[in-house]
């Protein structure tokens, strides 16, 4: 029996609609997770009594320690996992590289912790992981 020759099509307008709607799907899941910190922390300012700037303050920087970082980490070390996965990687690899980033500028840099330099720090990383996760998308 002949085998049959399959023949390849390569569109490139799918392509174009395939990464817009990526990108679509992108900016609805960062809203998402936006309107589900902001939300936690209106929580947290209605639950324990504090002031609404004080809640927010609270919701977005444990996102910023506990779960950003390890994400940025886990998109450029892991593919194919789901969800389930991506957000418990996450949270396991934010706390320990967090932590170990700490304790790395204080020993060896002989940087004091406090809330501003701390804040400096994962914004410098985070922005610094983002930078390479798009450079690594356009090569």
């Amino acid at each position: 029996m002949p085998k049959k020759k399959v023949k390849i099509v390569h569109d490139n307008k799918k392509e174009g609609t395939d990464k817009e709607s990526n990108l679509k799907m992108l900016h609805r899941g960062s809203l998402i997770v936006l309107g589900i910190v902001f939300f936690i922390g209106i929580s947290l300012s209605y639950l324990y009594k504090i002031s609404l700037l004080a809640g927010l303050r609270a919701s977005f920087g444990a996102f910023l320690i506990v779960f950003l970082p390890g994400y940025l980490i886990t998109k450029i070390l892991f593919r194919g996992f789901d969800w389930v996965e991506t957000t418990a990687l996450s949270f396991c690899l934010s706390i320990g590289s967090v932590g170990l980033l700490f304790i790395i500028t204080n020993k060896l840099l002989f940087i004091p912790l406090n809330s501003l330099t701390n804040l400096i720090i994962l914004l410098f990383v985070c922005v610094a992981l983002i930078g390479y996760i798009h450079w690594k998308q356009k090569v």
